[in-house]
């Protein structure tokens, strides 16, 4: 009796253990490759795949200014261009109406050394240039979109009051100019706010403190430009190709003030038209170059502006 339990419960263990078996091979994973192969199915051992390491690509570093590479000066808006006896613009922007003076010949000394020169010479009070340009109405939509002014010129004596190269200032508007007995040079722009701004008076902000500063020399040529730059708000003053100062705008918009819109002198003012090169300084003057931008001019772009005018005297071309 007890031989038959023991060999019952030796039975029912094997019917156990085959039944585990059975169910631990179900929850194996099939290959199917195997089981095309075969026809049987083979264990696949489950295992992790190491994840591969995402990077992100390295972001370019954009490539700054490189002081050895050449530069060059961007096209103007307008340029002085002598055609016979006549002046036009060369980018034909700009109308010019000749108030007076002439194209002649004028001798410019650079260097200690004199070059007999075709220029825009003038030798009576009301020998300027209007400039009209054609395509603003108001001054407001090409100056504080970012501007330059470039002049290559001579005056013969120094002046003893304002001495307009760009100008139609009058109580607002903007100059490029040698001011006052000084003869500082200059550029300033109308503004309703100078309470802000780095160097004010009146209704207008400076490029440099109007009293302070070298005077532009006479009897020999100059290059000089004044300009405004929207990016910072500044105002700034180039001679000779070398930076010389800087102004801050102020917090203001551009103030016309009684200038004529869309109207420029060039040697004198279009707005005061008493205010002249000649005028203030009682002697002659020639202009070789003269030329407008609608932005601001970089340092460097200023400085080959200046030896390209140089090149331009000494050269004749």
């Amino acid at each position: 009796m007890k031989m038959q339990f023991k060999v019952k419960a030796l039975a029912l263990m094997v019917i156990i253990l085959s039944l585990i078996t059975a169910c631990a091979e179900d929850n194996i994973p099939k290959d199917p490759i195997a089981s095309k192969a075969t026809g049987t199915t083979a264990p696949v051992q489950k295992t992790n795949a190491p994840t591969a390491l995402v990077t992100e690509a390295p972001t370019e570093v954009p490539p700054t200014e490189d002081p050895s590479k050449p530069v060059t000066v961007p096209e103007p808006y307008f340029e002085m261009k002598l055609d016979g006896n006549n002046i036009v613009d060369g980018k034909n922007n700009v109308s010019i109406e000749i108030i007076g003076g002439s194209v002649s010949e004028y001798e410019f000394i650079h260097n200690n050394k004199t070059y007999k020169r075709n220029a825009y010479c003038g030798y009576e009070v009301n020998d300027w240039l209007k400039l009209t340009f054609d395509d603003y109405l108001e001054w407001n939509e090409f100056i504080m979109e970012g501007a330059t002014f470039e002049v290559l010129y001579q005056v013969e004596k120094i002046s003893t009051s304002n001495a307009p190269l760009f100008s139609n200032g009058n109580s607002g508007g903007f100059s490029l100019n040698i001011r006052g007995q000084n003869a500082i040079p200059n550029f300033n722009m109308g503004t309703t706010d100078i309470s802000t701004a780095d160097y004010g008076t009146a209704v207008y902000s400076y490029a440099r403190h109007t009293s302070e500063g070298d005077s532009a020399e006479s009897g020999v040529v100059v290059h000089l430009v004044g300009m405004y730059d929207k990016k910072d708000s500044k105002l700034r003053l180039y001679y000779n190709g070398e930076f010389v100062s800087e102004g801050y705008f102020g917090d203001g918009i551009f103030l016309i003030g009684k200038a004529n819109q869309n109207q420029l002198g060039l040697g004198g003012n279009s707005a005061l038209e008493n205010e002249t090169m000649v005028a203030a300084s009682g002697g002659s003057y020639g202009i070789l170059r003269a030329r407008v931008y609608n932005k601001a001019l970089s340092g460097r772009e200023v400085a080959k502006a200046y030896s390209d005018s140089i090149d331009f005297l000494t050269e004749g071309n």
